[in-house]
């Protein structure tokens, strides 16, 4: 589940979560994304995470750029 807009994601309230001011909405977009491309299986999550973020923030930044 992916939250397609800022509205969805503060909607959801993920933004007054206690780790929010350290948790940013890509991240979580990244790992919902990973959960649901893995079936929730964390082991295989935790070891992607950090690869599909780094991909996740390269493509933000190149379409920043195409603006």
């Amino acid at each position: 589940m992916r939250y397609e807009n800022s509205q969805e994601y503060y909607a959801a309230g993920l933004d007054k979560l206690p780790s929010s001011s350290s948790w940013s909405k890509l991240e979580t977009d990244v790992l919902l994304d990973l959960c649901e491309r893995y079936d929730l299986r964390f082991g295989v999550v935790t070891d992607r995470f950090v690869k599909h973020l780094k991909e996740a923030y390269d493509n933000l930044q190149v379409r920043r750029l195409d603006l």
